[in-house]
């Protein structure tokens, strides 16, 4: 996940004469006031190895993400033990020679916070020259789970399950449930640091035209498609006409903006809706910079991991729907591009 979806919120209350989602906030009167985005605030030595950038949050980041989260009392850090240290490396390993070279140069810090409210987030930072410099954010629950554990739970978020109360469509609700198979030799660890090292890749590399407002404007290079979103996306959030599934503007995870707002028995509507378009998740289809970072995260786990990635339906525990995105022609389709980031 990268910054803006839920931080807009924070921003307008502390620049109200600002518009961020338009971009006309001041970027240096953001950067200026804020330390978590200077690079000033971190001890960064890129001779380091990436797994060495394991280490406590700076105290700037963790009142960001405080604030961020509508915290009272501070957020605590979380040491990862022997064996999920052994884990991270993994992962580390496991990323594309290109992403290891760039995020060596450019990657501040791994930090894991307990608690923290999604599974993982990505923000930049301002360097001199306008470079981008970034931090990757994690809660440590995604180093106790399994690949499909976490997706299932994460997936699921984005369902209104059992709730009678904000529906009535939602009284057969409790017969539905969603599960994503990935199998269970992998661990959850895999996908979100994937995810979140393409986010940083896309800060730093333009991968998708920006990736939130903050960073649009301090690069401020004016490109309005790349490879990756031509054809697909006809603005950040607004995907070319005939993409734009029904139920899209309805997906939220995580309890974000007012979500969940679609009731679970409704599931294999949108996922059939979803095999309609090129998104390989319904979490890519909200907007570009999560689109890619889902298109790698998966590519990563069916292609090279050689794992399955299966979306099922249940209903009273029978198997009502099953898609498997990876396999679609308008998936594949966009593979060439991902296959870039790994050359």
């Amino acid at each position: 996940m990268k910054l803006l979806k839920h931080f807009l919120l924070v921003l307008l209350v502390l620049y109200p004469a600002g518009n961020a989602a338009s971009g006309q906030l001041d970027i240096n009167k953001l950067i200026a006031d804020n330390p978590e985005y200077r690079l000033e605030s971190y001890k960064f030595d890129p001779v380091l190895p990436l797994i060495a950038r394991v280490q406590k949050a700076p105290p700037c980041v963790s009142e960001f993400l405080r604030k961020l989260d509508g915290k009272e009392a501070p957020y605590s850090a979380y040491v990862p033990s022997k064996g999920e240290m052994k884990v991270i490396d993994g992962c580390i390993e496991g990323l594309p020679g290109h992403y290891k070279d760039v995020l060596k140069e450019r990657l501040l810090g791994i930090y894991f916070i307990k608690d923290f409210s999604s599974s993982g987030l990505t923000n930049f930072v301002a360097g001199p020259e306008k470079k981008i410099y970034t931090y990757m954010v994690f809660n440590p629950e995604v180093l106790k789970q399994d690949i499909s554990q976490w997706l299932t739970w994460k997936e699921q978020t984005c369902f209104i399950n059992n709730n009678a109360a904000k529906s009535p469509a939602a009284n057969n609700a409790a017969d539905y449930t969603v599960k994503i198979n990935c199998g269970n030799a992998i661990s959850a660890f895999t996908g979100i640091f994937m995810h979140e090292s393409t986010h940083s890749m896309d800060y730093i590399e333009g991968l998708t035209p920006w990736v939130d407002g903050h960073s649009k404007e301090f690069r401020d290079t004016g490109i309005t498609e790349t490879d990756f979103t031509r054809g697909t996306w006809a603005d950040y959030s607004r995907p070319a006409g005939k993409y734009d599934y029904p139920f899209r503007g309805r997906v939220t995870f995580y309890g974000f903006n007012g979500g969940p707002k679609i009731n679970i028995s409704d599931a294999p509507k949108v996922y059939k809706q979803l095999s309609k378009t090129p998104f390989i998740s319904i979490y890519g289809s909200m907007e570009w910079a999560d689109d890619i970072a889902e298109a790698a995260t998966f590519y990563h786990i069916t292609a090279v991991l050689k794992q399955p990635y299966i979306i099922e339906v249940y209903k009273k525990n029978k198997l009502v729907y099953s898609y498997e995105p990876a396999k679609s022609s308008l998936v594949s389709a966009r593979y060439p591009v991902i296959e870039k980031l790994w050359k």
